[in-house]
């Protein structure tokens, strides 16, 4: 079917090294769509070889595969590898992910400062995580003085 047409394009296309072609099988992969599956492993394969390009988002994906042990075995030090290899590009939801990791000491010393920081950056680039995190932080207290006022 149409599905099935689609996804031989992405499929020949990442062969040839589109990058794009890489994120979105990942991406269909990951989630399940357009006929398919959810194959971590697959999705997996293909983040790794946009990440191999120098994919930012790509990083962030296989970040939060290793955080969450998708397909991978849990491996807290190379989610952060991967977090701050996106973070470092200015990748918004990389950056998110790095914060979370500092807010939680998840393979790090736990740090509100930095995750503060971190997460204001992607809350400033429009990360609609990060703003929900920089807010529950602020409600918390955490790396600040509690300001309702500030959450909003």
């Amino acid at each position: 079917g149409a599905d099935d047409d689609v996804i031989q394009y992405y499929e020949h296309s990442a062969r040839k090294g589109s990058v794009d072609a890489q994120l979105t099988l990942a991406h269909l992969n990951l989630h399940g769509a357009r006929g398919l599956v959810p194959d971590h492993a697959r999705a997996f394969e293909f983040y790794s070889r946009a990440a191999a390009a120098g994919e930012a988002a790509a990083y962030s994906h296989l970040g939060h595969m290793y955080a969450q042990g998708m397909g991978v075995e849990q491996d807290n030090a190379t989610a952060l590898e991967f977090f701050r290899k996106g973070a470092a590009k200015g990748h918004a939801p990389s950056q998110n992910g790095l914060g979370y990791m500092y807010m939680q000491g998840y393979g790090v010393a736990q740090s509100h400062s930095k995750a503060l920081q971190l997460f204001q950056k992607a809350a400033e680039r429009g990360n609609a995580e990060a703003q929900f995190n920089l807010g529950a932080m602020h409600i918390a207290g955490l790396g600040v003085r509690k300001a309702h006022d500030k959450a909003l």
